[in-house]
């Protein structure tokens, strides 16, 4: 599905976004704005420090910058990435028959994972591990397929407190009471957060030796 050109979202799936807050799909000229957002919301992030230190390699930074270019690219191609302010928050999600990638994406990702220091490489590993241990311990191994799934949401430090991430997670719920799917995410020091919002958690974990910077937890909206 091609990301649609207007500027609002289609009202029918957008009951629960606060009126004056206005959420649009995110275009590929956004994507430098949302990425200095991204790395100053995830600066004091408490798993972070585990993936960053591990990846040695040289041009850490440019490397980020086009990993973010073409992930964000490929979900914006698909119309699953929003925006508040042109990047100022945003938003990435996934809905059940629109949760993968386009092929470029994919191909390009795989070239940049050969350019980080393999360390970098084995703690994502060792993580993605960790969350597929919690899927089948809290039983949605087998659901997640037909759920939405809110997968990363953030928002620049200078517009917290404005209730733009509470309009962007409620664009996904408002999706989720339209059609019946469930949501499902997972994050670490957000949890307040999305139970503020409504969602239960149904599972937590630590990812191997590094319990003291941070849990990742496992969240299901309730229906």
């Amino acid at each position: 599905m091609a990301a649609q050109d207007g500027h609002n979202l289609p009202s029918d799936v957008t009951p629960l976004l606060q009126e004056k807050v206005k959420v649009v799909v995110m275009r590929y000229r956004d994507i430098p704005t949302a990425h200095r957002a991204y790395e100053r919301a995830f600066t004091t992030d408490s798993l972070m420090p585990y993936f960053v230190s591990a990846d040695t390699a040289p041009f850490y930074e440019a490397r980020t910058a086009l990993n973010h270019a073409l992930s964000w690219g490929g979900a914006i191609h698909d119309g699953r990435m929003l925006t508040i302010e042109r990047g100022a928050a945003t938003m990435k999600y996934s809905s059940p028959g629109n949760n993968s990638a386009p092929w470029w994406t994919k191909k390009g990702l795989a070239v940049l994972k050969r350019f980080a220091a393999p360390e970098a490489n084995e703690r994502w590993g060792e993580f993605g591990l960790k969350m597929q241990e919690m899927l089948q311990e809290s039983g949605l191994s087998e659901k997640v397929a037909d759920m939405h799934e809110i997968q990363a949401l953030w928002c620049d430090p200078s517009a917290q407190g404005k209730g733009y991430g509470t309009a962007l997670a409620r664009y996904v719920m408002a999706l989720s009471d339209v059609d019946g799917h469930d949501v499902w995410l997972v994050t670490t020091d957000a949890w307040t957060f999305y139970d503020y919002l409504g969602f239960t958690k149904v599972c937590s974990g630590v990812v191997a030796a590094i319990i003291q910077l941070g849990t990742a937890g496992l969240f299901l909206v309730t229906s």
